[in-house]
């Protein structure tokens, strides 16, 4: 089997966007003492695309970080959950969550970058781009940090709006994806029902370093922005930051950031309710939860969870990655419904060679039917199903919901121990 750590696109070996180089760029301009222009993503409207908030007379004008701020910094100190204020709330919850895992902020964000050293007006966030900003009345249109002169989150934003077409395709997007976009992990989608129940799955996830998210679902289209008599937003994106009980475990809490900085929950165990009065000082201290006006709050009260599942680090996975596509007339077969199609779709074989040595649970085979499938067909760009099997040949096929229809996809396959996928 080949090293998927070595195949392109993988954490380790980048995909370089538009065979852009960061190395090769950053040499040019050191070279001929030149800031950088990024011509796949021009400092004009085609790169804001079209918002209806902005109106067609604003004076947008794209500026670098030290025309913006004579004292620019990168990173101010490190980076943190409040480095990221005001924007899509998709997407600063994701990248909220990333600050508190130092491995992957560092990984999506290389260290050793700065407006003094060298600087070329160019920065690597795996996706290399010039480094001006759109603003309006020398403010950041878009995202922005907590202090005035730090950088690093709207010049992410500006990368990842680059690889997204522009900043228009930013507005309205899903917390697990962007997760999985910076993270390489694996989205999952965790509806609440027992809330005994998750609790065990948020403690575990948090525990084995699991980027978390939630928000509130709004009914209807018109609820989205609504808040609630606790101040909570509908459809509004939070981060889950930690976890911890009080008065002697009778009470879980969650602690939840806002992204946006402010509006914080002001419901029971919010920073200023009289439950704390029953909470000794030494409890709070354990919990880091002293009032603060940072956007945080601690409540249990959520309609979904988006957590980004990155794996158990007990366990030894092997992983093996497939690409291909549905075409028309060729690999289109379409769901198990159209049985004269269906065997047309692309296969993969996995083979289960050694037993992980968990034996909970019972799984009966047919040759006729499949053994395990994914949830329903639907408009989502991933699927994900966990599947304990015996050892044996397995064939995943991928499949679309009806014939002929087109498109492309990348398979993942996880396997504990010596399996293998082909």
């Amino acid at each position: 089997m080949s090293n998927p750590a070595l195949e392109p696109g993988a954490r380790e070996n980048p995909l370089k966007y538009k065979l852009q180089d960061y190395e090769t760029l950053r040499s040019a301009c050191l070279k001929e003492k030149k800031l950088f222009e990024d011509p796949e993503f021009a400092a004009d409207q085609g790169s804001i695309g079209k918002l209806p908030a902005l109106k067609p007379d604003q004076n947008i004008v794209w500026l670098r970080p030290k025309e913006i701020n004579k004292k620019a910094q990168f990173v101010v100190g490190k980076t943190d959950t409040t480095d990221i204020c005001q924007g899509d709330c998709w997407l600063l919850a994701a990248l909220s969550c990333l600050t508190l895992q130092p491995p992957l902020i560092s990984f999506v964000v290389p260290e050793g970058q700065s407006f003094q050293k060298s600087y070329t007006g160019l920065f690597r966030f795996r996706v290399s781009g010039g480094k001006r900003l759109p603003t309006l009345n020398r403010k950041l249109l878009f995202t922005h940090s907590l202090s005035q002169n730090e950088f690093w989150s709207a010049l992410l934003e500006k990368a990842y709006a680059k690889l997204c077409g522009c900043y228009a395709s930013l507005k309205g997007g899903s917390i697990s994806e962007a997760m999985e976009d910076f993270t390489g992990g694996i989205a999952e989608t965790i509806k609440v029902s027992k809330v005994s129940a998750l609790w065990g799955q948020i403690n575990q996830a948090l525990n084995r370093g699991t980027l978390l998210s939630c928000f509130i679902e709004a009914q209807s289209k018109s609820e989205v922005g609504q808040q609630t008599p606790n101040k909570l937003v509908k459809g509004h994106a939070y981060s889950i930051t930690g976890t911890g009980t009080v008065q002697a475990g009778s009470v879980s809490l969650l602690r939840l950031r806002n992204p946006w900085g402010f509006l914080e929950y002001s419901g029971p165990w919010s920073d200023e309710s009289p439950e704390w009065e029953t909470v000794d000082s030494k409890e709070k201290e354990l919990l880091d939860l002293q009032p603060r006006q940072d956007g945080e709050f601690c409540t249990v009260e959520m309609c979904s969870v988006s957590p980004d599942s990155l794996g158990d680090s007990q366990s030894d996975w092997r992983i093996s990655t497939h690409q291909g596509s549905w075409v028309a007339g060729c690999s289109a077969g379409g769901s198990l419904s159209f049985t004269n199609s269906y065997w047309c779709n692309p296969q993969f074989r996995v083979r289960l060679e050694e037993d992980d040595d968990i034996a909970d649970g019972k799984l009966l085979c047919s040759a006729r039917r499949p053994v395990a499938q994914s949830c329903r067909y639907s408009c989502l760009r991933a699927v994900r199903e966990g599947v304990r099997l015996p050892l044996g040949d397995y064939v995943i096929v991928a499949s679309t919901n009806s014939p002929s229809q087109e498109g492309s996809f990348y398979l993942r396959v996880y396997a504990k121990k010596g399996n293998e996928s082909r």
